[in-house]
């Protein structure tokens, strides 16, 4: 009976004025509640093919970087313990797991090349692990060149700042060999400091 009761003053708290039931205010916290609108949706699957063409321009804008400043000294790659090679550049900006994962890469090369110098360029927070790496690595060097992504990143002069130094960098150890291991991204940053 009491049920009957709480049900039947509920109703009549919900009926507005004139005895129509009102409508509950929306809280808005669940996004799930509607469906978005149909000019929501087509405005979402014209944003996502955007992206993806832009993507796709970019991976090719890249690529045709690569191969119009590639170095012709190397037409043919080089040897394991080349003389030539006293210096050498190891990209990868990616992950912890993907930097630890690519430890096996630098002992090949110091098996390679045991007399070269080996650099490895990695992410800030990355950087740390390779502490312990001295007999194979020699110099650690950090760049974040995910900075780039983000819109504002191009107006912080601390971005623009960071991206000379690295060239400069780059430009002074003046290495014979780049490998990258990242990518993309990762292959870029030694194309200006003209390194194989």
């Amino acid at each position: 009976m009491e049920r009957a009761a709480v049900n039947r003053t509920r109703r009549e708290q919900d009926r507005g004025p004139g005895g129509r039931l009102a409508e509950r205010p929306h809280s808005g916290a669940d996004p799930y509640d509607t469906r978005p609108t149909f000019e929501a949706r087509l405005g979402g699957v014209a944003k996502h093919a955007t992206k993806r063409r832009a993507q796709m321009v970019l991976r090719v804008a890249i690529a045709a970087v690569g191969w119009l400043t590639r170095d012709q000294r190397f037409a043919v790659p080089p040897q394991a313990g080349d003389p030539a090679i006293r210096r050498i550049l190891v990209v990868r900006v990616d992950l912890l797991g993907d930097v630890v994962l690519s430890l096996p890469a630098v002992r090949a090369l110091r098996r390679a090349y045991p007399r070269a110098q080996i650099d490895m360029l990695v992410l800030h927070s990355t950087a740390g692990i390779l502490a312990g790496e001295s007999a194979d690595i020699e110099r650690v060097l950090t760049f974040d060149p995910h900075a780039w992504r983000r819109p504002a990143a191009l107006l912080r002069p601390r971005t623009w700042r960071d991206a000379l130094n690295l060239l400069r960098t780059l430009q002074a150890a003046r290495y014979d060999l780049a490998v990258s291991i990242s990518g993309d991204i990762g292959s870029i940053l030694p194309k200006p400091t003209h390194t194989c």
